[in-house]
């Protein structure tokens, strides 16, 4: 397996094992700085930098405890919902294994007005673990959550193979209404019975999809010869009864594997999903090491086109994708190379890529930042994007080795907007002022209603580089304009 997909695949596993600190307060800490900080790309702002202002942001974590944020998204009300994974009693909810994933709503003020845990088993990384890697609001404001764990048996649901996907719903005031798992093949061998949620949305009937990756041998009673990481899409009904289940192989003799990233349903039904593939896909010819991948299938798990998108001799990711009211698609992404012509900026640069509904390439850009010394390689990661009415896309992510004034951090957040033509419009970079090799981390985006969006992630701040565990570690939620980037 490259390293690429171990780190997709098994990231939220590894990062359990390390021990950080974290504080427990609802603060003000970030400052957000308008900055053309991905060099000299395509459509990039003649706007000059503003001076920073404070945004609205909103910290979450406890005392001595790993908190991690995965993803977010927006309500029919406007209240934002975020998920992730925590080590503590997050908002006062007691613990229920080693490691819970959460669920966190806020009102458009920034109010908490509830908080939940997932989890159970034993006070045990391997066997008492939840992530919540997913998150999205449906129609009626129900909340749906997907994600991985260890756990045997999750809220009533025995575990099926080794490491499971799971599918939690709840009704908007925080009430659980059911659980799903999904998983397959050994229940004893990590290499051949992992499954994890990556991605989650609903139509407008209340059916829900969950995308994510699996190396099960079998599963839904298709079988993986090859034993390779693959794809996997299940559909349900409201109630949760599965409705079809699809795990698409590359039956190709290059196929190597596939991973899910996350997906998105159009107005018809027709889903839309991305994550990458090594060996090609169907009959889409290998590219690079590791290319791009996106996927359309109709509403009753019809296949109906497959592209790949990526750079020889590099490797492309696609992270999170977005779709307009005329059904164009965005995706956002990771690049090592020169992606469609596109001059590379950095180490690693964000893309994004515009198609039409049939798949056809419309544009792609590419935003990041150069090497600033021989030691720190600039990379920029695209993993969040959202789009509106007008076909504006924003996209977060997290981007290294910039040199900011007063800081000594080398990950930072960074958010931008693109016009439907892909002109960027504005760039916006967070980090800690005023401290001492602290980072801040973009995971999502979502849009709200009054002319706002979200961008959430975590911070992490070492205090002592001697000694790493007197740290600050939490979620956080930043509220901002869409004009500007800034509120």
């Amino acid at each position: 397996m490259y390293p690429a997909l171990q780190r997709i695949l098994y990231l939220f596993l590894l990062v359990s094992f390390f021990s950080v600190s974290c504080t427990g307060s609802d603060g003000q800490g970030i400052t957000s700085a308008l900055a053309l900080v991905f060099g000299n790309t395509a459509g990039s702002s003649s706007q000059p930098p503003s001076d920073p202002h404070k945004p609205w942001p909103k910290f979450l974590g406890v005392f001595g405890k790993l908190t991690f944020a995965s993803s977010a998204s927006v309500d029919p009300e406007g209240n934002i919902i975020a998920t992730g994974f925590t080590e503590g009693d997050l908002g006062g909810q007691p613990m229920l294994g080693k490691l819970d994933s959460y669920i966190i709503k806020y009102d458009e003020e920034g109010k908490r007005l509830w908080t939940r845990h997932l989890g159970g088993g034993p006070k045990d990384y391997s066997k008492g673990s939840t992530y919540g890697l997913a998150i999205k609001s449906d129609k009626d404001g129900n909340v749906l959550s997907t994600g991985m764990t260890v756990v045997e048996v999750l809220d009533g649901q025995n575990k099926i193979g080794y490491q499971d996907a799971y599918l939690s719903k709840y009704d908007k005031d925080g009430n659980k209404k059911w659980t799903r798992m999904i998983g397959g093949g050994s229940n004893t061998d990590f290499h051949q019975g992992t499954s994890a949620g990556r991605g989650v949305s609903s139509d407008q009937f209340g059916n829900i999809y969950v995308i994510g990756t699996t190396n099960a041998g079998t599963f839904f009673g298709e079988k993986n010869t090859a034993e390779h990481n693959g794809l996997f899409i299940v559909k349900y009904d409201p109630d949760g009864n599965q409705i079809w289940a699809r795990a698409p192989r590359n039956t190709g003799p290059d196929n190597i594997e596939s991973i899910g990233g996350d997906l998105t349903i159009d107005p018809n039904g027709e889903i839309y999903f991305v994550g990458a593939a090594q060996g090609g896909f169907d009959d889409q010819v290998q590219i690079g090491i590791e290319d791009a991948l996106l996927i359309k299938y109709d509403s009753d798990g019809n296949k109906l086109w497959v592209r790949l998108l990526g750079v020889p001799d590099q490797i492309s990711v696609a992270n999170d994708i977005a779709i307009d009211p005329d059904r164009n698609i965005y995706i956002v992404g990771i690049t090592s190379g020169d992606l469609d012509g596109q001059t590379p900026i950095g180490t690693t640069d964000t893309f994004i890529v515009k198609y039409d509904k049939d798949g056809n390439k419309l544009w792609t850009r590419l935003i990041g930042n150069p090497d600033y010394s021989g030691f720190f390689m600039a990379e920029t990661q695209g993993f969040g994007i959202a789009v509106d009415l007008n076909g504006n896309s924003y996209i977060a992510g997290t981007i290294s080795a910039v040199k900011i004034p007063f800081t000594n951090s080398i990950n930072n957040a960074f958010s931008a907007k693109f016009d439907t033509d892909g002109n960027l419009v504005w760039s916006n970079l967070k980090y800690m002022e005023d401290a001492t090799k602290c980072e801040v981390h973009a995971q999502d985006v979502a849009l709200g209603l009054n002319d706002s969006f979200f961008v959430v992630g975590y911070t992490s701040c070492l205090l002592s580089i001697i000694d790493p565990v007197n740290g600050i570690n939490s979620l956080f939620i930043s509220q901002e304009t869409l004009g500007t980037g800034v509120k």
